[in-house]
């Protein structure tokens, strides 16, 4: 049963501060990267407060996200070049579940991102191209490396903390 306590007590509070503290404004970004219709560049930015609550086995961190995707559409359609210059904007709420197993000094953590993404599209000068698939099978692509990056992270903090 997961509890929804917002940062109600001084412990909560002390760890949102930590998070909001160590979390920096740009959370990932990829240039001039080739997709099936061009290039593309993608950023993910914090878009707010970091959200808290806890269950007697995890805590959950939630982070609303802006993702900006720019991109190039140069390919050729039916002996057409086309050459067209992209853009889409969205925010989502990326939840982070942290499981910590605490046995000082070998505390071990473990990190589960659940990054939903809403229909959006990428516009293209007037053409609408549907970009949900895609940005699915990016973070989808990426989750992995996240999610390890971050309980490397954590558990670097609890070692150094001699926990």
């Amino acid at each position: 049963m997961h509890s929804s306590v917002k940062a109600e007590t001084i412990t909560d509070k002390l760890i949102v501060a930590l998070i909001e503290q160590n979390t920096p404004k740009v959370l990932h970004n990829e240039k001039n990267q080739p997709w099936d219709f061009g290039t593309y560049d993608f950023q993910v930015k914090k878009a707010g407060v970091v959200g808290f609550s806890n269950a007697a086995d995890y805590i959950r961190l939630t982070l609303p996200i802006e993702v900006v995707m720019l991109g190039k559409v140069n390919k050729d359609f039916l002996g057409q070049k086309v050459d067209l210059n992209c853009d889409s904007t969205f925010e989502t709420e990326t939840i982070f579940d942290v499981t910590l197993l605490l046995n000082p000094p070998n505390s071990a953590a473990k990190v589960r991102i659940l990054a939903p993404i809403p229909e959006v599209f990428l516009f293209c000068d007037g053409l609408k191209l549907p970009i949900q698939p895609f940005l699915q099978q990016l973070v989808a692509k990426k989750k992995v490396e996240w999610e390890q990056k971050i309980t490397a992270e954590i558990q670097r903090l609890l070692k150094q903390a001699g926990i």
